[in-house]
């Protein structure tokens, strides 16, 4: 089912063992199709659900949320399509695709509810989750999430000439010259997925769902907190702590990082303690399963 280039293969198991614990995978019969499925964290704890970013798959995604596990048995999926285990195209923005994709993991595992954490293209996800089926997700965080608008100028401003010139002469600088807006430097390994994801996966950009019409979020009253980055190419920080407080009821934590959309090590560790403070003050590290 795994149809990753050998060479990310690689760098996705390196990253694997670079986590300061043991995370295990498998691959999960759904309704939706399989599912490569890695889970961290104790056996018997509460489950919380972990949403990956556009071509950033379990073992980073894992690593973002890591301090989790001492509480939750994490469950991180990789979606089709965005250069992990999970074999396939990605899913359409449209339609629900992604909010069923995640009722059928759901399903298959008997999660009735669970709280959940969506970083980027993964709290898209989330949203899509919550505007079909707002009492299966927990309490939430969203990480600088897609889902709540969609921008166009924005992101071109960055990344339309790097593009041009990345298609017009393909190299490891011109993808280097891609990924720089987007990411702090600090995170090598990371770095090197993306360039051998750009490079042997020819990895596009994927759209998003959402965003949704207030309506479908009305009835999820559930405490959400929102991270934001000033520096994030691809979403204005003022506007989307506006949308949440407009279309989301739980809306009640905001962090705001002077930082880039995938940030520094330093914020990355401020995240993870905001993460982990949020869920201990209103899920109390439960979970409805």
């Amino acid at each position: 089912m795994n149809d990753l280039n050998p060479h990310i293969d690689h760098l996705y198991d390196a990253q694997l063992n670079r986590l300061p614990g043991q995370a295990a995978g498998c691959y999960i019969d759904t309704a939706e199709g399989p599912v490569w499925l890695m889970q961290a964290g104790p056996e018997d704890g509460p489950v919380l659900l972990a949403l990956h970013g556009m071509h950033t798959p379990a073992p980073f995604n894992l690593e973002m949320v890591w301090p989790l596990t001492r509480h939750y048995r994490v469950l991180s999926p990789d979606f089709p399509g965005h250069t992990g285990r999970t074999a396939g195209d990605a899913l359409s923005a449209g339609g629900h695709a992604y909010g069923r994709w995640v009722l059928a993991l759901l399903d298959r595992l008997d999660i009735q509810r669970c709280p959940m954490v969506g970083i980027s293209f993964g709290a898209a996800v989330l949203l899509d989750t919550v505007a079909l089926a707002p009492h299966r997700v927990g309490c939430a965080s969203l990480i600088v999430p897609a889902g709540l608008e969609k921008p166009f100028w924005r992101p071109m401003r960055h990344i339309i000439v790097p593009w041009i010139r990345h298609c017009l002469k393909p190299s490891d600088e011109s993808r280097a010259a891609l990924l720089r807006p987007v990411m702090a430097p600090d995170w090598p390994a990371l770095f090197e997925f993306y360039q051998a994801a750009l490079r042997y996966q020819r990895a596009v950009t994927q759209y998003p769902p959402g965003p949704h019409a207030p309506v479908r979020y009305r009835n999820w009253t559930r405490p959400v907190q929102l991270i934001l980055a000033r520096q994030d190419i691809y979403f204005d920080a003022g506007r989307l702590a506006r949308q949440a407080g407009e279309l989301l009821p739980g809306f009640c934590d905001l962090l705001e990082l002077d930082d880039t959309h995938i940030p520094s090590l330093r914020n990355r560790l401020r995240v993870q303690k905001a993460v982990v403070g949020f869920m201990s003050r209103y899920d109390s590290f439960r979970s409805d399963s």
